[in-house]
């Protein structure tokens, strides 16, 4: 049976990882999209961040790698993310936290990223 830390990540996200660049327009610079395994789950909450301060999220992801806060994140894969047209970036998530757990005897780590929608949603 796998180690709980790395079993379940049984859906695809697009990771667009930060590369701490700024563009012209003062923007953060991303890579291209790769695709990555991962746990979403939607649900709110707050937590704090590596600084102490109160942040809110509105989804948790549990993944395999290490991921830097400010990376943008979308829950699903290549060919749907060409597919429907979501260029505009509607349901992109940017990482606000990043934390490790390690599992007691230290032979896995379990990697979750606390993601918050990247531009506000339109009203309805």
């Amino acid at each position: 049976m796998p180690a709980m830390e790395s079993a379940y990540r049984l859906q695809t996200a697009l990771l667009w990882e930060l590369t701490g660049a700024v563009d012209d327009y003062g923007e953060l610079v991303v890579t291209d999209p790769v695709e990555i395994m991962a746990r979403w789950v939607k649900k709110e909450g707050d937590r704090l961040d590596s600084a102490g301060n109160r942040i809110s999220y509105d989804a948790t992801a549990i993944v395999a790698r290490e991921i830097s806060v400010g990376s943008r994140m979308w829950l699903g894969d290549e060919d749907e993310w060409a597919g429907t047209g979501t260029a505009d970036g509607e349901d992109v998530m940017i990482v606000v936290a990043y934390s490790e757990t390690p599992d007691l005897k230290n032979r896995d780590i379990r990697r979750s990223v606390a993601l918050k929608y990247y531009k506000e949603m339109p009203d309805e």
